[in-house]
């Protein structure tokens, strides 16, 4: 571990490198006071790579050698064009090879600029330099050194055994961190589901749902059958508009039912297939948990609304079916949500109430129903998308 007092003793090195090599340099020239070392080859570098203390010795010395460059250009009043960062005890400790190209790059072009300077950019410093590196000299350049050295070694045992205790200390650590997710994790995975129901329930933005369905529907006349038909649904809510809205829901709704309409002669009964295609849509009132059954919820919506559309015998040229009037329902939907199936399930029970006569113009038989009410029965998968 590199202490500040040891820090301190690094920058005397350095300083006393500068003075005891600036001093051999009788003739003037704007050359560094140190040369930047090469880059150790990639097989020496793999030898640094494995031992901690020539790792540290390596990025020391091109440290040392990058401060060196650095109080050289400071000393002559001219800023370098890189700073030099003080190892940390990280990049000490890190064995990488980027580190140890991040302090030869600094080195390097420190070395650079002063190669790159005029004589006349230095040379009034000149005699200011060599009387402050006379000074510095007497100073316990090789005191500071050695003592460095001797108390880097006496701590290895130390900095070992300290480390080995951050490593066990930490291990406990991360024990109790692994447990503490791990509960965390069976609580959100217990709780994601109401946790995401009150979400969509409670939230300010539109609600989109879409679902499919199963339909039958009753005509209450013994002329007319129809078989079981099918038919989609979408149902907007707008949450964001008022407090009150998350209780309605707007709906638009598409049903195909397949009518076949009946008519006797003396021998046997004939039928005639209607393909029919209604649209409807309107306002639910959405009382959502109304009743709990756990693992599920139940809900009510109470719905009116208007339908239209029509109905056309395939391959016969006769007059189209009109439908066309209001419609009421009830809904009872369970729902059990999840982030994985965001979905209900619900009955649906509706009285159309045909706001004109429905003829089905067979030509061997009309059946004129006029306006007789439309009994349906529905089942349907619920999605929310939105």
């Amino acid at each position: 571990m590199v202490t500040k007092y040891q820090t301190q003793n690094i920058m005397q090195c350095i300083l006393c490198m500068i003075f005891i090599v600036m001093m051999t340099h009788s003739a003037f020239a704007a050359d560094p006071v140190v040369k930047l070392p090469p880059m150790p080859s990639k097989s020496e570098m793999e030898v640094y790579e494995e031992s901690e203390e020539l790792f540290a010795k390596l990025l020391l010395n091109y440290y040392q050698i990058a401060s060196t460059l650095e109080a050289q250009l400071k000393n002559w009043d001219i800023k370098p064009t890189v700073n030099v960062p003080t190892p940390t005890l990280d990049e000490l400790t890190s064995q990488e090879s980027k580190t140890i190209k991040k302090y030869f790059t600094i080195g390097f072009k420190l070395q650079l600029q002063i190669e790159s300077l005029s004589e006349e950019q230095v040379h009034a410093h000149l005699t200011d330099i060599q009387k402050r590196l006379i000074n510095e000299r007497k100073r316990n350049a090789e005191l500071g050194i050695s003592k460095y050295e001797l108390e880097l070694a006496s701590k290895n045992t130390e900095v070992y055994k300290n480390r080995l205790n951050e490593v066990l200390t930490m291990s406990d650590s991360l024990k109790l961190a692994n447990d503490s997710i791990t509960y965390q994790y069976y609580m959100l995975k217990y709780s994601s589901g109401d946790a995401y129901s009150r979400a969509i329930i409670n939230s300010s933005s539109p609600t989109l749902m879409l679902s499919n369905q199963a339909c039958l529907l009753a005509f209450n006349t013994d002329v007319l059958q129809t078989d079981v038909s099918f038919g989609a649904k979408a149902e907007l809510n707008l949450n964001s508009i008022a407090e009150y809205d998350k209780y309605f829901d707007l709906w638009f709704a598409y049903l195909m039912p397949q009518v076949k309409s009946i008519h006797n002669n003396t021998t046997a009964s004939i039928t005639r297939d209607w393909n029919s295609n209604i649209y409807s849509f309107g306002l639910n009132l959405n009382l959502p948990e109304v009743i709990e059954l756990k693992p599920v919820k139940a809900g009510i919506k109470l719905g009116v609304g208007h339908y239209w559309g029509s109905g056309t015998s395939p391959n016969v040229s006769l007059p189209e079916i009109d439908y066309k009037g209001q419609l009421m329902n009830v809904e009872l939907n369970f729902s059990r949500f999840t982030t994985l199936s965001p979905m209900s399930l619900y009955f649906n029970f509706g009285v159309l109430f045909p706001s004109r006569e429905m003829i089905y113009a067979d030509p061997v038989q009309v059946q004129n129903i006029l306006k007789n009410n439309i009994t349906t029965f529905a089942l349907g998968l619920r999605f929310t998308i939105l």
